[in-house]
């Protein structure tokens, strides 16, 4: 892969940074003429009528390092290894007989140190900015949505979807606690603004119709103080912006029976898709449908 110049007495040049790998030079300046490697080769060919001895001047920043006469050329070719310091190395390779008119190659080393440096930098960028506005991961440490999550599970929350619409009921959610902001809580969403909602008899009450929730389970014995005062309620309606959010085990679920609806700004995402253990790993919404009348 060799390029050829626009002038110089070099006929075609190829840049080796090592004894099984080559870079042409447009390929160089498309990426900045960056390479990480410390030691070069440059092989190539002379321009037909070239006279004299090949002169190789090395330049840093600017400030000339070296001028040497190429002492690797046979019939018309050289091969030369040079070295690069950081920063930007100009190699100049002219005829000894007209100097003025050298064949100019800069490349920019950069040191493996600040290659992996950089590399991560752009990844933990990168991560930061999937985790603020794309996906991130949760673990689910209660037991307030079995059966359908279990303690130990580890999900991805979709946090783009309910930026283009309002979560609908049957789906599952990541929240701020309204109790204390620093905690994430997860449930599923059973009503919505408008809503007309009343819980009787273990029996959820939507608009004046039973929902069939084949995700539920109601325990014996609650777990949480005052449990029993919250199992029932009479009907009344959700306020416009909000969600009336339950845990899939009703009674063992701190939920909106507690707390109250739970306003549109504390949303952190949709619960998508869980991916530990492997053997409960899948799309979440696939598991149980969505709640029907």
């Amino acid at each position: 892969m060799a390029a050829t110049p626009a002038q110089g007495p070099i006929d075609t040049l190829s840049v080796w940074l090592s004894l099984t790998s080559t870079v042409d030079l447009p390929t160089l300046k498309k990426n900045g003429n960056a390479v990480a490697a410390r030691t070069v080769r440059l092989q190539g060919t002379l321009a037909p009528g070239f006279a004299g001895d090949l002169v190789l001047t090395h330049e840093v920043m600017g400030q000339a390092l070296s001028q040497d006469r190429v002492r690797d050329v046979r019939d018309h070719r050289f091969d030369v290894k040079v070295h690069l310091l950081r920063g930007r190395n100009t190699f100049r390779l002219a005829s000894s007989k007209n100097l003025d008119e050298p064949y100019v190659l800069d490349l920019f080393h950069r040191s493996t140190l600040r290659e992996w440096t950089e590399s991560i930098i752009k990844a933990l960028v990168l991560v930061l900015v999937v985790k603020t506005f794309v996906v991130q991961a949760f673990f689910i440490p209660t037991e307030s949505m079995q059966m359908t999550l279990l303690v130990g599970d580890y999900l991805l929350v979709d946090k783009i979807t309910y930026l283009f619409r309002d979560p609908r009921p049957g789906e599952i959610l990541v929240f701020e606690y309204p109790v204390d902001p620093s905690k994430d809580f997860i449930k599923r969403c059973v009503a919505t603004g408008g809503d007309r909602i009343a819980h009787l008899d273990d029996r959820l009450i939507v608009n004046g119709k039973p929902l069939n929730e084949p995700y539920t389970q109601y325990l014996n014995v609650p777990d949480h103080p005052g449990s029993s005062d919250h199992r029932s309620f009479e009907e009344f309606t959700v306020k416009p912006g909000t969600y009336w959010m339950m845990g899939d085990n009703r009674n063992n679920s701190q939920d909106s029976r507690f707390w109250g609806a739970l306003p549109h700004w504390r949303l952190i995402g949709k619960a998508w898709c869980s991916y530990w253990p492997i053997h409960r790993a899948g799309l979440i919404s696939h598991r149980f449908g969505t709640p029907g009348s």
